[in-house]
């Protein structure tokens, strides 16, 4: 299936870029199912592509040696996870599991490297991408760290209340 480049303008990695550099950017991304509860990636294995939702949710999660889960981020339409081992080099920070019927676009780390090398305002997104994700993290340990559970969950509910508009 063709990857829609509309969608990919809407991608804050590609913001701010002509539509000719989005049409050549779309030929170097690939489109990726998977179905509610597929695991997308697992924690330590080899990185082998970053990803975008274009439609549906994914979990971003952590496990426990004793089996115990912590949500990292929930993913939806238009944000990117498995961000960071493609810049390290290290394996997966993290496993990826889809939370219903998903529709990914994924990028390897060699056509990562040319966009990089070929639109500089990629790079500033990029670092602004990530910027915001460290302070989700720091918003999260912080959470985990100082509130009890009844703030906890306060918090995400008032976080994912919508502005009435639509479902949330």
């Amino acid at each position: 299936m063709a990857i829609q480049v509309e969608f990919l303008n809407s991608i804050p990695y590609f913001s701010g870029l002509s539509p000719a550099e989005l049409n050549s950017i779309s030929q170097l991304i690939f489109e990726k199912k998977a179905e509610r509860g597929e695991i997308i990636l697992l924690e330590g294995e080899p990185a082998e592509a970053l990803f975008f939702v274009v439609s549906g949710v994914v979990k971003v999660f952590k496990t426990s040696v004793e089996g115990k889960e912590q949500i990292l981020s929930i993913v939806r339409p238009g944000e990117s996870f498995n961000d960071v081992p493609l810049f390290d080099n290290g394996p997966n920070p993290a496993s990826a599991q889809a939370m219903g019927a998903i529709v990914l676009y994924g990028m390897r780390k060699a056509e990562l490297k040319a966009i990089l090398q070929n639109h500089p305002q990629v790079v500033l997104n990029i670092i602004g991408v990530l910027a915001g994700r460290v302070r989700q993290l720091v918003s999260l340990v912080e959470d985990l760290s100082f509130k009890h559970v009844i703030g906890r969950v306060a918090k995400i509910l008032l976080e994912h209340v919508g502005d009435g508009t639509g479902p949330r």
